[in-house]
C-alpha cells in the first residue's frame, strides 16, 4: 500500500511540473510577428525544429501542431531573420537564412531526412 501511495505522490508532482502548451493569438501577434510552418512527413531524429534569430542569437521552438495527415510544426515568431538552428538533438550547419513578415506566413515546406550512413544525414526540401 505505500508503495502505491509513493507512485501516486510521484505522479502529482510530476504532473505539476508539466507545462501546459503556449498559447498564442494571431489577432494580438500578427502586427509584429510572423508565423512559420514546417512539415516533417517522415518524423526522424527530432521531435522539434528550433530556429535561430540572427539580430539577437535568441531561440525560438516550434510547436507541434494537430494538423491530419501530417507531421507539422509552427509558430508566431517576431519579423526579422532567422536560421534553422537545431532538429532535435542535432544542431545545423550553415543554411540559408529565412525571412519573417508581420501578418505573414513563412512555409518551409516539407523536410525529409535521408541517412548518408555513418550516422550522418541530410535534409531536403519536398
Amino acid at each position: 500500500m505505500t508503495k502505491h501511495l509513493y507512485v501516486l505522490a510521484l505522479c502529482a508532482l510530476l504532473g505539476a511540473c508539466a507545462t501546459a502548451p503556449i498559447q498564442q493569438s494571431a489577432s494580438e501577434l500578427a502586427p509584429t510577428h510572423g508565423y512559420v510552418y514546417v512539415n516533417l512527413p517522415k518524423g526522424g531524429s527530432g521531435t522539434f525544429l528550433t530556429l535561430r534569430s540572427l539580430s539577437d542569437q535568441k531561440k525560438y521552438t516550434l510547436l507541434a501542431r494537430n494538423d491530419p495527415g501530417a507531421n507539422a510544426y509552427g509558430l508566431w515568431v517576431p519579423a526579422g531573420e532567422y536560421e534553422v538552428y537545431q532538429w532535435g538533438a542535432e544542431l545545423w550547419g550553415p543554411y540559408p537564412s529565412v525571412t519573417v513578415k508581420p501578418g505573414q506566413i513563412t512555409d518551409l515546406g516539407s523536410l525529409v531526412q535521408i541517412s548518408l550512413g555513418g550516422y550522418e544525414f541530410v535534409m531536403l526540401p519536398l
